[in-house]
């Protein structure tokens, strides 16, 4: 398998990737759009955070359980969800909030994408858990935390402590 770029398109607050991906004899070009502040980095991309979700949650049936998964590319919420057996997936977050009206949003997604889907699903009336950072500017951050404040809504922020001092000194 060989991935070519082909085209990066930059735009106020859009990055485009063009790019060709050559298995054998067969290429496909896919354009990928991502909106934010920010282009996304390889590291970014290839995140598989959400598998850790949905693995941590079902391991409280009795508190929790996943609805459904969303991707913005549908195959990647097809595969999330025949992984852990759930039973729907959606590739339009909007339609995925009108349809399951969840009570919590994770959001396991780039940081330029936080604000923009944490305020929809608190909009929608869900609670908000959002992967670190919560968002990539302070501004935004105030932003999103007033929104779901002023919404009744509860947001917060996953974020390990593990280097922080106190739990440095307890290893």
């Amino acid at each position: 398998v060989t991935v070519s770029p082909k085209l990066i398109r930059l735009a106020e607050n859009r990055v485009d990737l063009v790019f060709e991906v050559n298995e054998g004899n067969e290429s496909v070009v896919k354009d990928i759009k991502f909106e934010g502040n920010e282009a996304f980095s390889d590291s970014e991309l290839r995140g598989k955070i959400a598998d850790g979700h949905v693995e941590e949650i079902g391991k409280m049936p009795e508190l929790a359980s996943v609805v459904a998964v969303c991707d913005r590319e549908p195959l990647m919420a097809e595969q999330l969800a025949w992984r852990y057996g759930l039973a729907r997936h959606y590739g339009d977050y909007d339609e995925l909030l009108a349809r399951e009206k969840p009570e919590v949003v994770h959001i396991t997604t780039p940081p330029q994408s936080h604000l923009a889907l944490a305020t929809r699903a608190v909009d929608a009336g869900a609670h908000v858990y959002v992967e670190k950072p919560l968002t990539p500017t302070y501004a935004d951050s105030v932003r999103l935390v007033e929104h779901a404040e002023g919404a009744g809504r509860r947001l917060t922020v996953g974020y390990t402590y593990l280097f922080d001092p106190p739990a440095v000194a307890m290893r």
